[in-house]
């Protein structure tokens, strides 16, 4: 759960969160990074880095495939804004979070697929 905990602090250091609306926009902005539909995904992740799940049951294997996911993405965003001179200049301030959605879609490019990790 610590390493869960760790990746999803690494996503959420691209996302630029509003007071009291952390796991709101959480989910919504990381939709740039993984496209929509992965709601329930960011929304454990996001409950992780704010420890309120650490006292839920989850079976081995399904805190396993979370965790790889949850890495998967992490590197992947990572490796695509520092690998790419261009984008990382959209995330040196929190200007590029109040972009309209479909301007900061064709800047990020295609969505990274989650489900990689567990193919």
């Amino acid at each position: 759960m610590e390493r869960i905990h760790q990746y999803t602090r690494c996503i959420d250091g691209f996302v630029t969160t509003g007071p009291g609306q952390g796991k709101k926009d959480f989910k919504s902005r990381t939709e740039l990074f993984i496209g929509p539909g992965h709601q329930d995904l960011m929304g454990r992740a996001v409950e992780h880095l704010h420890k309120v799940a650490t006292s839920t049951p989850y079976f081995k294997i399904g805190l396993t495939k979370q965790e790889a996911v949850i890495e998967h993405i992490a590197r992947t965003t990572l490796a695509r804004i520092l690998l790419n001179e261009t984008l990382w200049q959209h995330f040196t301030n929190t200007e590029f979070c109040a972009k309209p959605v479909a301007e900061r879609q064709a800047i990020w490019g295609p969505p990274i697929d989650p489900m990689v990790a567990l193919a």
